[in-house]
């Protein structure tokens, strides 16, 4: 279970209060909104047509739904929290030039579920291969850690993350060699993940004194899929599409003293949302495509017959291959 879990809830409106804002005075300020419903469309659309006979474009588009709780606490502003000072100083200069040391580090993994299926697939000649694996009732944790001196500062960072789900399934295919591939790959999930990461700075020469962490949390079901053509000289074509349906929480605090003076910061959201987001991308070289045309008209038998005989190869061997695979899957 990887971080990249998370991608498929957007969590826009849930941490638009997590972007720094400068208060307008040293006191605390307070900020609350309440039962928010916003629909937000993503749009993206770019198309270039170059010189050298080449057209790209790149197509997104997605819509969301989301109700949102929003709270901050804030005394100063935090946004330079972390960013050392330009201290000119001979003692700071030198340890500056101080080479970075590694005091402790390390990482760790765990993971039970009620059932798990894996395998692998390959045709005879490689033309087609692939991957899958799901789970069922399963249970993960893992996190890392650093502790290290650099630059004259102690550096301490930090990540866990944690996840529960009820069912999990991942898979990716390629068919073809070299230049000319298709590779699609999915993934689905129904449960919930959480993460934490977290820094501290002790800088003496340069004033800094400062800790934060950060948190978040999903529930709820996604699923993604992601292909590509690859066409070698001529280009390529992809698309892609995911949905999600959830409830998100987030939680963010920093903390720190910076040029004798004491910085805080609190936030807090949450987000029951759905979404989805469909993407293509399209880079096709005409100018190959021409050329490629005109040996066809040069030499058309030699031609129409490879076109012909490939693709037809490649779905058979890929028809075989996939069979076998889910056969020795369950």
């Amino acid at each position: 279970m990887t971080a990249n879990i998370f991608r498929g809830f957007n969590f826009r409106g849930l941490t638009q209060s997590l972007k720094h804002k400068e208060p307008q005075t040293s006191l605390p300020q307070k900020g609350t909104q309440k039962n928010q419903v916003a629909t937000t469309p993503d749009k993206k659309n770019t198309a270039v047509t170059q010189q050298n006979g080449r057209y790209q474009n790149s197509f997104e588009t997605g819509k969301q739904v989301n109700r949102n709780y929003n709270k901050t606490f804030s005394h100063g502003d935090t946004s330079d929290l972390f960013t050392p000072n330009a201290n000119n100083s001979k003692g700071a200069k030198l340890l500056g030039k101080m080479p970075g040391v590694t005091l402790t580090e390390g990482s760790f993994e765990k993971s039970v579920a009620a059932h798990r299926g894996q395998g692998a697939f390959s045709s005879a000649g490689g033309l087609v291969q692939g991957q899958g694996s799901y789970s069922l009732a399963e249970a993960m944790v893992k996190g890392s850690g650093k502790v290290s001196f650099e630059g004259g500062a102690l550096k301490a960072t930090g990540s866990l993350e944690a996840a529960a789900t009820l069912a999990r399934a991942q898979g990716s295919i390629r068919v073809g060699k070299g230049d000319y591939t298709l590779d699609a790959k999915g993934e689905a999930y129904v449960g919930a993940v959480a993460r934490a990461n977290g820094e501290m700075v002790i800088d003496p020469a340069k004033g800094i004194y400062a800790a934060k962490i950060e948190a978040d949390a999903f529930v709820g079901a996604r699923a993604g899929v992601e292909a590509n053509v690859n066409l070698g000289k001529f280009g390529s074509v992809g698309g892609s599409a995911e949905a999600w349906a959830g409830v998100g929480v987030a939680f963010k605090a920093e903390a720190g003293f910076k040029n004798g003076r004491f910085k805080a910061r609190l936030d807090i959201g949450a987000a029951l949302g759905i979404g989805f987001k469909l993407g293509v991308n399209i880079d096709i070289d005409f100018k190959g495509i021409k050329d490629t045309i005109k040996k066809v008209v040069e030499k058309p038998v030699e031609m129409v017959k490879s076109i012909i005989e490939k693709p037809v190869e490649m779905v058979k061997e890929a028809a075989q291959s996939v069979s076998k695979f889910f056969k020795s899957l369950f």
